[in-house]
């Protein structure tokens, strides 16, 4: 029998606690153990989980941070505390649908060879109701995408253009924690373990099915940035700086791949990597030229050759012509 870890990270979070909770003990599998760890929350937040805690022995082990780790270290520290053959990860304030684990399970059965897998959700506001939309279009995971995620020697490209898998929608093999661990600070955790478990030959499998009401609220501590691409243009006329950020990310996970990897291991593996720095090192370059035509002209050749599209976007270009 499979064993689950739900990994459950918490600040301030009294609002939609409960509802978060009361929705994970009533999966029709139930958890095997869920970890909590709470950032020093200053509102109500302990005291809820000392409840439940109570009401459910042997099920709940909690960690309370007497300092603000941050939600990386937090989740890392959840995460690493787990037991399970499998672990999800669990945001606060979600409503998790009752065969959210028993889905994702049968799926890692079902794929013997995968590392992690993830599903699509329904997007909601702060009172629970529907917005209309769901989660992987909102992120761009259109069935394009889903399909070239299918052939599993991309998804380290892909991911590295752009994340599709988010951390509340997520289910990883316990055995292979030890891979992703420490998480770095130069990336968002979900981003992180989905980048790291691909590059590492551990593929995702994507479940279409929304498993669990994502909500939409002011209170995020990590919330889904729904832009229209005329707002990521004017978005970009503002972040010049975010081109040479980008560099020094791809140059981080560059070093982290080779330092686990050895030489022959990132030649094979990571070449992606290598590409998507020559790709941010152009784009500095067309941002250090003065002479619009000939930025232009370069902008042009980036897009017939399909570099806008294959490591970020090809909204990206206009960017490009603006900064």
């Amino acid at each position: 029998m499979v064993t689950v870890s739900v990994a459950l990270c918490t600040y301030n979070g009294t609002r939609f606690l409960a509802q978060q909770l009361d929705s994970i003990l009533a999966q029709s599998h139930r958890p095997d153990e869920i970890v909590v760890c709470d950032d020093a929350s200053h509102d109500g937040t302990v005291e809820i989980i000392e409840e439940y805690s109570r009401a459910y022995p042997g099920l709940f082990r909690s960690v309370y941070n007497e300092r603000n780790l941050g939600y990386i270290k937090n989740f890392q520290q959840a995460v690493l505390l787990c037991n399970g053959d499998l672990i999800f990860l669990s945001d606060q304030d979600d409503i998790w649908h009752e065969n959210k684990v028993s889905t994702l399970v049968d799926s890692m059965q079902e794929n013997e060879g995968a590392g992690y897998a993830f599903s699509d959700a329904v997007l909601v506001d702060e009172a629970g109701k529907g917005i209309g939309r769901e989660l992987w279009r909102s992120v761009g995971f259109s069935l394009r995408k889903r399909d070239r995620y299918l052939q599993h020697h991309l998804q380290g490209e892909m991911l590295l253009a752009r994340n599709y898998v988010t951390g509340a929608a997520l289910c990883f093999r316990g055995h292979l924690k030890g891979l992703v661990s420490p998480f770095p600070g130069f990336m968002v955790h979900d981003h992180w373990l989905a980048l790291a478990f691909s590059t590492q030959g551990h593929y995702g499998v994507a479940v279409e099915e929304p498993l669990f009401q994502y909500r939409l609220h002011s209170g995020q501590s990590l919330g889904l940035k729904v832009r229209s691409p005329i707002k990521e243009v004017i978005h970009g006329w503002h972040l010049k700086r975010m081109k040479l950020r980008k560099l020094i990310e791809v140059e981080a996970i560059a070093t982290w791949f080779r330092s686990t990897l050895g030489v022959e291991g990132y030649r094979e593996r990571c070449g992606f990597v290598d590409e998507k720095m020559a790709y941010c090192n152009k784009r500095l370059e067309i941002g250090r030229e003065r002479v619009f035509h000939k930025r232009v002209t370069r902008i042009v050749a980036m897009l017939m050759r399909g570099e806008y599209g294959r490591f970020e976007s090809n909204m990206t270009l206009f960017k490009d012509i603006l900064s």
